[in-house]
């Protein structure tokens, strides 16, 4: 027997809301009829269908994901959400465990085919903001590109060794922080004479030598430092995320020779460049034309991967292991079966104009709430940022004034670390803004996804990125397909 959640919600601005005793009744005589157990309900008195104004709805959620019930019965789906965006993305947080959602009035919408309109955008919420952040990143990209190339300070921590402080024209640039440059110093020197990262994490954790943030040196730590070309005085930016060799010829880094301030001679450098690239001559560099690589699981957990020069996939742990039983499957049943279901499942609709309005329109509207939150979280932190500048003042005032202690000089420097911080903090959420769509932009996205469906193989394989979280093949045939989770 399934276990079922109501949820009741009356607004007293709308006269025609019907009553939470006759929502309740209906939903009772609902469950009643489909044999549910309903054990918990959930009733939202005089709210709008803003989630903020919404604690028992809020509570449903909380508790979905715990798993408590399998359904949860509403009267209308107007009475679940305040708009298609919101019941787009409220059922898909909840389908994420499971728990389904129907409609006492409204059967049709509950279980059988799905609203075109809201099932393509379930499908478009994750790419709207993949495509449009990806155009807001690429003007980011070449504004912080010139000024890379003029090695200019682009935000963030320094490195371990490096303060910043403020030249005349009040930019922040680069200097030595002496009370850490002795420690760079000597992992290079140390490394260069062949020590191994663990035996220099160990001498310094043991003479509790720790991290600028008082945490236990580590080999990742130790990586960073000895790859990072700053150190020989070299400015060097790389607008990816992937990590790479000093001195690699990479067009997407920047580098700009002798700009900043060198803790390490050139020298010590070489040497230790010369150490750590002969351990990395034989990286394994991994290519695939496939598909589903990346995604493709078998069902005991393992990724599946192709099996040598054959057309197959194949259990990794088998393969590797032999402790599992042998899974395989032919590369072109599963490529074809996984296009085939986005064909039916994602892009199989024809959409009118108006529904693309609509989208556009439920979209745009929950963009702005976020800004609305974006706004005053940046007011709360320019009232903080304004009540540590007022603190430095203080405590600059006193040492003038000849009250100077260790504590207050201790102090004005964990003042200036902290206003540094709340800064990057107001930069990181002005460069954040919501992006708005128009219908136009998200029938361009549907005509680009079709397009990608009936070319080549490296556009099939970009559509497959953007759509499917994961694909898991069962031993007994069965492919078991999970679409990317609405953000």
């Amino acid at each position: 027997m399934k276990r079922a959640a109501a949820y009741a919600r009356y607004s007293s601005t709308n006269q025609k809301d019907t009553s939470i005793e006759t929502q309740l009744d209906e939903i009772k005589e609902y469950c009643k009829k489909k044999e549910y157990a309903l054990i918990e309900t959930y009733i939202d008195r005089a709210k709008s269908a803003r989630t903020s104004d919404r604690p028992e709805f809020e509570r449903m959620i909380i508790e979905a994901k715990k798993e408590k019930f399998d359904v949860v019965i509403i009267h209308k789906y107007d009475r679940f959400a305040r708009n298609l965006f919101d019941s787009v993305f409220f059922e898909n947080e909840l389908e994420k465990h499971n728990v389904k959602i129907e409609s006492v009035l409204e059967p049709y919408l509950s279980g059988g085919k799905e609203d075109p309109t809201k099932k393509l955008l379930k499908s478009f919420i994750v790419s709207i903001d993949e495509y449009y952040s990806g155009n807001l990143s690429r003007e980011n990209t070449i504004k912080m590109t010139y000024l890379a190339k003029e090695a200019k300070y682009l935000g963030g921590p320094p490195p371990f060794g490096f303060k910043l402080i403020e030249n005349e024209e009040k930019e922040k640039i680069y200097a030595v922080d002496e009370s850490e440059a002795p420690q760079v110093r000597e992992v290079f020197q140390l490394f260069s004479e062949g020590k191994s990262y663990g035996y220099i994490c160990e001498l310094f954790n043991k003479s509790e030598r720790f991290t600028r943030t008082g945490k236990q040196w580590t080999k990742s730590t130790l990586y960073s430092i000895l790859h990072n070309e700053k150190y020989i005085g070299n400015y060097t930016w790389k607008n990816y995320q992937k990590p790479y060799l000093p001195g690699r010829d990479d067009d997407e880094i920047i580098r700009v020779e002798n700009a900043l301030p060198a803790i390490i001679d050139r020298e010590t450098w070489g040497k230790c460049v010369k150490r750590y690239s002969k351990r990395n001559n034989t990286r394994y560099r991994y290519s695939s034309e496939e598909l589903l690589t990346g995604i493709l699981y078998c069902d005991c957990g393992s990724k599946m991967m192709k099996d040598g020069s054959s057309k197959r996939y194949i259990c990794a742990r088998y393969k590797n292991k032999r402790d599992v039983e042998y899974n395989a499957m032919s590369v072109t049943k599963a490529d074809n079966f996984v296009l085939k279901w986005i064909s039916h499942e994602i892009l199989s609709e024809t959409l009118t104009e108006e529904q693309f309005v609509e989208m556009a329109k439920s979209y745009n509207m929950a963009q702005a709430e976020k800004d609305a939150k974006l706004s005053d979280s940046i007011e709360k932190l320019e009232r903080e940022k304004e009540e540590i500048v007022e603190k430095i003042a203080n405590a600059k005032k006193a040492i003038l004034e000849g009250l100077f202690t260790n504590d207050m000089m201790k102090l004005s420097k964990e003042m200036q670390a902290e206003l540094l911080n709340v800064e990057d903090k107001i930069n990181k959420l002005k460069s954040t803004g919501q992006i708005y769509i128009t219908a136009h932009d998200i029938m361009k996205q549907w005509n680009k996804r079709r397009m990608l469906l009936e070319s080549d193989d490296e556009a099939q394989r970009e559509l497959i990125k953007e759509l499917i979280e994961k694909v898991t093949i069962h031993r007994d045939g069965y492919i078991q397909i999970i679409k990317k989770s609405v953000i």
